[in-house]
């Protein structure tokens, strides 16, 4: 009695002292194993569905552009692409799934429920990934107006 008396007071103190696992790691910095090899372009998606430092093991490097805000087509010209760090994601139904945490590597403002092609080896998957990359066929960004009416975002909400 006496024993357990002394163990449950330091149990505690540990309990306080020993942080529990940040459940909320969507785009904190991880490594998705691949760098994109000869794809200079950076338009490739990757993910790592073994990312042991994330949440969810899913570690994203999203494919697309960062472009610079005067620019008119980034995808023609690689002067003006910023490279896109790796990320931890988690899947999703909706974008209200999708809350970054603080630990945000690339800066992304908004993320987004989107489903994956088989390009990734995630297909008919949905997973958070960044809005502020997404872009149009000119390369300019979305809107989230425009993304909730895209095909691959209403095929997470079914």
């Amino acid at each position: 009695m006496i024993q357990t008396a002394r163990i449950v007071p330091v149990l505690l103190l540990l309990s306080v002292l020993v942080p529990g696992c940040n459940q909320n790691d969507l785009g904190r910095y991880c490594f998705v194993g691949a760098e994109g090899g000869d794809n200079s372009s950076g338009s490739l998606t990757f993910l790592n569905p073994e990312a042991p430092e994330c949440g969810e093991r899913l570690c994203l490097k999203q494919g697309g552009y960062k472009c610079s805000d005067d620019s008119e087509n980034c995808s023609s010209s690689q002067d003006l692409q910023e490279k896109i760090n790796p990320m931890c994601t988690k899947e999703c139904s909706d974008n209200s799934d999708c809350k970054g945490s603080e630990e945000n590597v690339n800066g992304c403002t908004k993320y987004v429920c989107q489903r994956q092609g088989t390009e990734t080896g995630f297909g008919d998957h949905c997973i958070c990934v960044c809005l502020n990359y997404i872009r149009n066929e000119s390369g300019s960004e979305i809107d989230l107006e425009t993304f909730n009416s895209e095909a691959n975002y209403a095929a997470c909400k079914q």
